[in-house]
């Protein structure tokens, strides 16, 4: 509604809790806003009445919409939690449409390189099932998209066609299930702490994010995660992922900021991992995430040990070598003896 009133064009994204900024001054007018999609003026949605609500300025609400004067190859991102990753579509013959994903992988990623880089200047970071970012409508615009990776558009890409299903075939046809999706990289983790610990090194994982200090919420959060969040902070290896407020709940009106996060641990920043998307969980803050870090005085620690295990090996090695040395020296005089008496015996024999 908020975009057709303006552009006259429908709505990418909704993003919440404050992501282009707060009005720190200014009045909430409208809470609980509930629009059934066919208003031409936000005023006519249901809401609690004007200057009503229980908010404050960190929830107020953000929009996305589609361009008002698209080109012939434009494309958008749609349905995530952030510009940065969506749903693919493309205009084309004056309507928006999606792109199939077959032969859509991050394995092979260069088709969604292109994207990222016809959007941002960027690279991509991963591709996700069209359920992160739901199902298009309207037409499927490419099918078995085949990039090189040096196209600076979409529609330069290999493809079966305008609207052409590209299906072999003994396959079925592409249907907006099959909906492409990427997530690029973009200005997400902004910055990061450990919140609640006894020590620097161990606490509650919170990350900034519009503005806005958030938590992290356990759901798949393992040794790895806390890996990356060790090495960024400190350059420390990770000893431990702890769940479930162990370092205490976040503040109750701090966003969530990420929940399903994997990383594979070597990454070199949290905004490098995977996630269902910024503010996008189904957590309490009773599952924020937290962890502990190697603190510098047990990697010096640690750093010691190792160099007097290596001093101790190479003490050893050095005795067994002098140990065989007079070993093969007694064996030599033995040797060197029982000839002489050989000798000695042949001697008087012959006398």
């Amino acid at each position: 509604v908020v975009c057709r009133q303006l552009f006259g064009t429908a709505a990418i994204g909704a993003p919440c809790c404050a992501y282009y900024g707060e009005e720190g001054s200014s009045s909430i007018l409208m809470d609980e806003v509930l629009c059934d999609g066919n208003e031409t003026n936000l005023g006519h949605c249901n809401f609690d009445g004007w200057g009503r609500h229980n908010c404050d300025h960190s929830e107020d609400a953000g929009v996305r919409c589609f361009p008002a004067d698209p080109q012939d190859g434009e494309i958008v991102l749609v349905g995530g939690a952030t510009p940065y990753e969506g749903r693919v579509e493309i205009f084309h013959q004056g309507e928006w449409g999606t792109v199939c994903d077959r032969w859509w992988s991050f394995d092979d990623s260069e088709d969604a390189s292109v994207v990222c880089r016809q959007l941002f200047g960027r690279s991509a970071l991963d591709v996700y099932s069209t359920l992160a970012f739901g199902e298009g409508s309207g037409p499927i615009w490419m099918d078995a998209v085949n990039c090189d990776g040096n196209e600076t558009s979409l529609a330069q890409c290999d493809f079966a066609g305008w609207g052409v299903d590209g299906s072999p075939a003994s396959s079925r046809q592409c249907t907006h299930s099959d909906d492409a999706t990427v997530r690029c990289a973009g200005a997400v983790v902004e910055d990061l702490r450990l919140v609640g610990g006894s020590s620097d090194f161990e606490g509650r994982v919170e990350v900034y994010h519009a503005g806005e200090w958030g938590t992290v919420c356990h759901d798949g959060f393992s040794l790895d995660e806390a890996t990356v969040i060790c090495q960024e902070l400190f350059g420390l290896p990770a000893i431990s992922a702890e769940c479930c407020a162990t370092f205490g709940e976040g503040d109750y009106w701090a966003p969530i900021w990420m929940d399903y996060l994997r990383c594979r641990g070597t990454e070199t920043n949290l905004s490098d991992c995977l996630f269902s998307g910024f503010g996008v969980h189904g957590c309490d803050h009773w599952q924020d995430a937290g962890v502990r870090c190697g603190s510098l005085s047990s990697s010096s620690s640690t750093s010691k040990k190792k160099k007097k295990k290596k001093l101790n090996e190479g003490l050893l090695a050095v005795v067994i070598v002098v140990v065989a040395i007079v070993v093969i020296a007694v064996i030599a005089v033995a040797l060197v003896l029982c000839q002489r008496r050989q000798d000695a015996s042949s001697g008087i024999e012959t006398t």
